[in-house]
């Protein structure tokens, strides 16, 4: 019965992953405007998230603490929490660092659920799946009908097209057309996860045979799924969740061509063609639309691009205050509020990309011990679990969104969405590391 729980928990946890439904504990202001950086809540998914960790830690006690062996990768997510940990105390706000560090450890006890939990991987897989579903079809919702809803219930924001700050692409002629957020905060947050998701569809479409015609039932969910995924990603607009996409296809293709079966590869093809047909589609009605993400000659795009090459100067100009030990976690917006006073909490933004936020806020020291740890996790199984591991695509497709976003390590979101991948990595050696 307590194996039952807890693997129920662990798939309602997958389902509930991108639920932003949260208790406000304090409400960020910063120069009288609210700061979404500097507030202190608790979300429905950490509620949940504490509740599985009990579950699987029961569980593990119960197997008994002999046949209880710490892995390699244990030790290099132990020295980075280290790390974080220690960087709190050079922070400027030790509270925002602490909360931060609070984060990071809902990532840590995300990933001990996932490579240490009883639980029916593929029944896993398939929960985070119809999350990301649910997610798509409320983005899609808001593209076509350019129109949104709030629900505090599920932690939908209202975004207005007209309403300043909102993301829209700007069209000569056509006005502003609103981007797809689904219930996220951002559409390059949407749009990324949901390619993520997708090629963890394509992974275990192939690596359960989703298409063999005796299962009817995963054939169909595999068309469907792939349908609302792929268009998600689209009504997103997003660049960074395009690129990413376009970095996991291809390496999944490098995979099928030198690891995988005669089969593999030709449904690989199948889906891929499947993918870039949906997208064909889409461009072709919305051409206008796509083409000013590219082009970047309105306003919005050249505005867009100046503030993120402005960020990086910004940036080291916050890093030059402490290269060892960066500003504290959770502390960027705060220390780039110190340099450039008086202006509205929004026009304190993070740097778009993770790796220099990452260094700027923990410092050389704490980037570093990010890296071993990263690496640590991709060598478990040696040379031939990385080659084999059909999850080094979902790899490639963050670190690859890592040069263009800080949601990664700037929101909760983030955080746990990145703990989760790597768990995903580890357990899909675990399983079977074997591409066929």
């Amino acid at each position: 019965m307590l194996n039952k729980i807890t693997a129920w928990s662990i798939y309602v946890l997958a389902i509930l992953l991108s639920l932003q439904t949260r208790y406000f504990i304090i409400s960020g202001d910063l120069n009288d405007s609210y700061w979404e950086y500097g507030t202190f809540s608790i979300y429905v998914f950490d509620i949940f998230l504490l509740f599985s960790l009990v579950l699987v830690s029961v569980n593990k006690f119960r197997d008994g603490i002999g046949r209880f062996s710490i892995a390699n990768h244990w030790w290099s997510i132990a020295a980075f929490e280290l790390v974080v940990f220690i960087s709190v105390f050079f922070a400027s706000s030790k509270a925002l660092a602490s909360f931060g560090y609070w984060r990071l450890l809902l990532g840590i006890g995300l990933f001990f659920i996932i490579t240490e939990g009883k639980y029916k991987v593929k029944y896993f897989y398939i929960s985070l799946i119809i999350g990301a579903i649910f997610q798509s079809l409320i983005g899609i919702f808001q593209f076509f009908w350019q129109t949104n809803f709030s629900s505090k219930w599920f932690g939908i924001a209202l975004h207005e097209v007209g309403e300043l700050g909102t993301s829209v692409v700007e069209v000569f002629g056509s006005g502003r057309w609103l981007r797809a957020y689904g219930g996220l905060d951002h559409p390059n947050i949407f749009g990324v996860y949901l390619a993520i998701v997708l090629l963890l569809l394509i992974t275990i479409a192939l690596k359960y045979n989703f298409y063999i015609n005796k299962n009817k039932c995963y054939y169909i969910f595999l068309i469907l799924s792939l349908t609302i995924l792929t268009l998600g990603v689209l009504c997103s607009f997003s660049r960074s969740a395009w690129v990413a996409l376009i970095a996991g296809l291809i390496v999944m293709s490098v995979f099928a061509k030198f690891v995988g079966s005669l089969r593999t590869n030709k449904v690989l093809l199948k889906i891929i063609v499947l993918i870039f047909l949906f997208s064909g589609l889409f461009v072709s009605l919305n051409y206008e639309l796509v083409a000013t993400r590219f082009k970047a000659d309105t306003r919005l795009e050249q505005k867009s691009n100046k503030e993120r090459i402005d960020s990086y100067n910004k940036s080291y100009s916050i890093y030059s205050k402490n290269y060892f030990w960066g500003v504290g976690l959770n502390n960027y917006t705060l220390a780039y509020s110190a340099l450039y006073p008086g202006k509205k909490a929004w026009f304190y933004q993070p740097v778009h990309n993770t790796y220099v936020l990452i260094l700027t806020e923990i410092g050389f020291i704490g980037i570093l011990a990010f890296f071993i740890m990263i690496l640590t996790i991709i060598s478990v199984g040696g040379i031939r679990g990385f080659k084999n591991n059909i999850m080094t695509s979902l790899l490639v497709a963050v670190f690859v969104a890592f040069l263009f976003d800080h949601w990664w390590w700037s929101s909760h979101f983030g955080l746990i969405f990145l703990f989760l991948i790597l768990g995903i990595y580890i357990n899909n050696i675990k399983e079977n590391s074997v591409y066929s």
